[in-house]
């Protein structure tokens, strides 16, 4: 038998009730909009989930930079695999399913001894492609991050 928590219970029944009777759940001639007008917001996240998030946010970062910046591509390609990864998923709602681009980002790694100059090729045709077939007025944000790609450190 499943058991479910009485919290999920509950909000399934509140879900039900409003779609069915909205009467049952909201007072009397107030609407759900107004309802979620008065609703209080989320209250701000400690002083310890702050400190926590932003640890974890460098711990992460330095350590993409530590295994991207490792002489060796076997330290580079499991990084860079995520990277590609990553730009497929907020790719894919941009191109059509066999657009190139989704291709490249799908496939193998090839084999390279620089995998970070293949990286930056790719990155930059991602650039490219997306200027030429998308709004122009993303076209200055493209552009500069064109112009750091094209000077790296």
């Amino acid at each position: 038998m499943i058991t479910l928590p009485t919290e999920l219970l509950q909000q399934a029944f509140f879900l039900h009730a409003l779609a069915n009777d909205p009467t049952k759940v909201l007072p009397p001639g107030k609407s759900l909009l107004a309802m979620m007008a008065c609703a209080s917001p989320a209250p701000a996240p400690s002083a310890l989930h702050a400190r926590v998030g932003h640890v974890v946010h460098a711990a992460f970062w330095d350590e993409a930079l530590h295994s991207l910046c490792s002489p060796e591509p076997a330290v580079q390609l499991p990084r860079l695999k995520l990277l590609y990864t990553d730009l497929r998923d907020a790719l894919v709602p941009l191109f059509p399913p066999n657009h190139t681009l989704l291709t490249t980002l799908t496939a193998l790694l090839p084999p390279t001894s620089s995998p970070l100059h293949s990286t930056l090729a790719l990155l930059q045709d991602v650039l490219r492609t997306l200027h030429r077939h998308h709004t122009p007025a993303r076209d200055p944000a493209i552009d500069a991050l064109l112009s750091d790609l094209s000077s790296p450190p």
